[in-house]
């Protein structure tokens, strides 16, 4: 696995610490380039222990392929371009991570609760943050309130330049605040 650099290393342990607690969701920002997807990896081979689960949520089939290269190269099991058909629950893997699209996403959460599979001690990764979370804005809360996993959101853009509703809905300021029954940690 690729060796952390030490901005990366603290980030790491900042986001470890902030997943500690059950039912947070915590913002990972770095610039373009910064290995936002170098340091998820390094969160997901310690989380996927013990039979936990992850699933990464992204917005472009590149970037689904492109993390499962990344992840499966550093030894952690990932798959994507699954069949997922209608009215099933969303695909896992224990000790590995599910790549999916936002939009199939939208589509299955919808109508009803397909994370079945998925509990508290699993992980929801939603990649391009400002992307993703708009692509499910209008099943968001469906997504959120069903889904039992702690998240992690990956962004590139500093917030205040995050347009995303739903990402400004997530984390409004850098410090700690009460969003409902979850806490919103951002990183």
């Amino acid at each position: 696995m690729t060796e952390l650099r030490d901005y990366q290393r603290e980030l790491l342990g900042r986001v470890e610490m902030a997943l500690a607690p059950d039912g947070v969701r915590v913002m990972m920002q770095l610039p373009t380039g910064g290995g936002k997807t170098i340091v998820a990896a390094h969160l997901l081979a310690g989380w996927l222990r013990n039979g936990r689960k992850a699933v990464w949520l992204t917005h472009r089939k590149e970037l689904a392929g492109q993390t499962s290269r990344m992840l499966n190269a550093s030894h952690i099991s990932a798959v994507t371009n699954l069949q997922w058909n209608p009215g099933t629950d969303a695909p896992h893997m224990s000790q590995g991570v599910v790549i999916l699209m936002a939009q199939t996403v939208s589509r299955r959460t919808a109508r009803r609760d397909v994370w079945n599979e998925y509990g508290e001690e699993d992980l929801l990764v939603i990649d391009e943050a400002h992307h993703a979370a708009g692509i499910v804005e209008d099943s968001q809360a469906p997504l959120r309130r069903k889904i039992e996993a702690r998240e992690t959101l990956l962004n590139d853009e500093p917030l205040w330049t995050t347009h995303s509703r739903s990402i400004w809905t997530l984390c409004p300021t850098i410090n700690v605040r009460e969003a409902g029954p979850r806490k919103v940690v951002c990183t």
